[in-house]
C-alpha cells in the first residue's frame, strides 16, 4: 500500500508525525511512505493573525456586554436566581478563555505539545492550590478569585509562548486596547 504523509509540523523532520511514520515504517516494512512537508511552506501564513485579532476583539465586545448586561440577561434566562452578580464578575474572563484555548491549539499546531502538557500541570498546580487556600477563607468570592487568577495566568503563559514560537512581539493597541476603547464606545 501507498501511504501518503502530509506534515503540517514546520519542525519538518523534527515533527512528532514524522517520528511516528518512521515507527510505522519499522512496524510495516511493505507499505512505502511518501512525505508531504506542507509545514514548510506555509511560513508566510505564520505572521498573518488577522483571524485570531478579530476574534479576539470580539471576545473583548462580549464580556463587555456581559458585564454591562449581567443583571438584565440573568432575570430574563434565571429570573430570581440572582446569578447576574457571579456573571458580570466572570464577564472579564472570556477573552483570557478564549486567549488560552486559541493560543493552546497554536502551540499543538506547531509541534509544541509538551509545553502544552506543562502549562495544564501548572493549571491544575494553581487551581487546587487557590481553591485549597482561598474557598474555605473566603467561600465563594475566594473561588471567583481562583478562577480569575486561573484564567489569566494561563492565558498569558500559553500567548506568550505563542510569540516566542514565532519571534513575535504583541502589538497591544491594535490587540487590546482598541477592542476595549470600540467596546467602551458601543456600552458606553
Amino acid at each position: 500500500m501507498n501511504i501518503l504523509v502530509v506534515n503540517g509540523s514546520p519542525k519538518g523532520k523534527y515533527s512528532i508525525t514524522l517520528q511516528t511514520v518512521r515507527y510505522l515504517q519499522l512496524l510495516y516494512p511493505q507499505h512505502s511512505f511518501t512525505e508531504l512537508h506542507a509545514g514548510q511552506r506555509i511560513k508566510a501564513l505564520e505572521k498573518d493573525f488577522a483571524p485570531a485579532r478579530e476574534a479576539l476583539a470580539a471576545a473583548i465586545g462580549v464580556a463587555a456586554g456581559l458585564y454591562l448586561l449581567a443583571p438584565e440577561l440573568c432575570e430574563v434566562i434565571y429570573p430570581g436566581q440572582g446569578i447576574g452578580f457571579y456573571v458580570r464578575v466572570l464577564a472579564p474572563l472570556v477573552p483570557f478563555i478564549y486567549l488560552e484555548n486559541v493560543a493552546e491549539g497554536m502551540l499543538k499546531g506547531l509541534g509544541e505539545q509538551k509545553i502544552t502538557l506543562k502549562y495544564s500541570l501548572i493549571n491544575v498546580a494553581v487551581r487546587l492550590g487557590l481553591i485549597a487556600v482561598l474557598v474555605p477563607r473566603a467561600g465563594m468570592p475566594g473561588f471567583l478569585w481562583m478562577m480569575l487568577a486561573d484564567n489569566v495566568v494561563t492565558a498569558l503563559l500559553h500567548a506568550n509562548r505563542v510569540l516566542e514560537v514565532m519571534a513575535m512581539r504583541m502589538d497591544w493597541a491594535r490587540w487590546v486596547l482598541r477592542p476595549l476603547a470600540g467596546a467602551a464606545a458601543v456600552y458606553g
